[in-house]
């Protein structure tokens, strides 16, 4: 594996979603409780039919305001019309802002690297590779048969200035400092990563599959209680969380190094005032939904009927009572 400089993001911090979970799901709840009041407004307004505003056809109607299709309902009344015009200015805006957040994020540009394999670091000619000197990782390549390996070898022999280092901290020095690649083995590489947001770690091939030892007087009585002991704590993950508490002891201040403000996703907190202004628009739809009832009980129910309104009829007993109280 190799060590390399964090690259530079141009343009902002790339996120995978452009919406986070909990707008989805607001949006769903949302569109469920507007289609109930728009059943709720369409039984109580007498200009709307009943028929028509079912629960499942309210939903399929906000569905298709939704997706800007028509759905063979009209509304009558205008309670049903406000519901409709608030939901469909919440649905307008809401797309608008998925849309040029969703175009955004498309065209940020990713934290790239300049390659991603040891052919592609072979063919590139930007960045100079090497290894510590004498050390395994250069005998690795120095005795490997494999071609890819073969040809960076020869790329290090020539390289000037040197390729080599004499200790890992001159060559993090160089990966900092310099357009360098440093090949180390995987344990002090990962450490080195997890001491500096700076650095980065490219490939996942393990340069060889020997672990480290603990060397020994040859017929030591040691040897047999040591290798047991090893085995035992790997056994029981002790060796695996010691290995989490160094190394990772300070890649919490590497996840959390890019700034918030450079974050993608339209959150909750973008969206709250369209998710208000439905739930007032629609309550104001009910609230005319009731007056229209209202309206149509006391004036317009008895008057097709051919008779007085009840409103008219309690206003003119309540005159006729006045009028005819006893005066002192």
């Amino acid at each position: 594996m190799s060590l390399l400089g964090s690259p530079f993001i141009k343009i902002e911090y790339f996120i995978e979603y452009s919406i986070i979970f909990s707008v989805w799901t607001f949006s769903a709840i949302a569109t469920v409780i507007t289609a109930l009041l728009v059943t709720v407004a369409a039984v109580l307004s007498p200009k709307e039919s009943t028929a028509e505003f079912k629960i499942q056809n309210s939903v399929w109607y906000l569905v298709c305001i939704l997706l800007r299709a028509g759905s063979g309902y009209n509304c009558q009344a205008g309670a049903t019309r406000l519901i409709s015009a608030v939901w469909w200015s919440f649905t307008l805006v809401l797309i608008a802002q998925y849309t040029a957040n969703f175009a955004a994020l498309l065209t940020v540009d990713r934290k790239s690297m300049p390659f991603n394999s040891f052919e592609e670091l072979g063919n590139q000619t930007e960045y100079n590779f090497g290894s510590i000197l004498g050390g395994s990782t250069m005998q690795f390549f120095k005795y490997s048969r494999i071609e890819t390996f073969r040809r960076l070898w020869e790329r290090m022999q020539s390289a000037e200035p040197s390729a080599f280092v004499g200790t890992n901290h001159e060559g993090v020095n160089r990966v900092l400092n310099e357009k360098y690649v440093f090949l180390m083995e995987s344990a002090t590489l990962d450490y080195q990563v997890t001491q500096n947001c700076n650095l980065t770690r490219v490939g996942n091939v393990v340069l060889g599959s020997n672990g480290y030892s603990i060397a020994l007087p040859k017929g030591s009585k040691w040897r047999e209680k040591l290798t047991r002991q090893i085995l035992d704590l790997n056994e029981k993950g002790i060796i695996l969380m010691l290995k989490n508490n160094w190394w990772k002891k300070s890649q919490q201040e590497c996840q959390s190094s890019e700034p918030e403000d450079l974050q993608t996703a339209l959150g909750a907190e973008n969206v709250y005032g369209l998710f208000l202004l439905l739930a007032l628009g629609s309550g104001i739809g009910v609230l005319c939904a009731v007056l229209e009832h209202t309206h149509f009980i006391f004036f317009e129910k008895n008057k097709r009927n051919g008779q007085t309104p009840k409103l008219q009829q309690m206003i003119e007993t309540i005159h006729a009572e006045i009028r005819n109280s006893p005066k002192f």
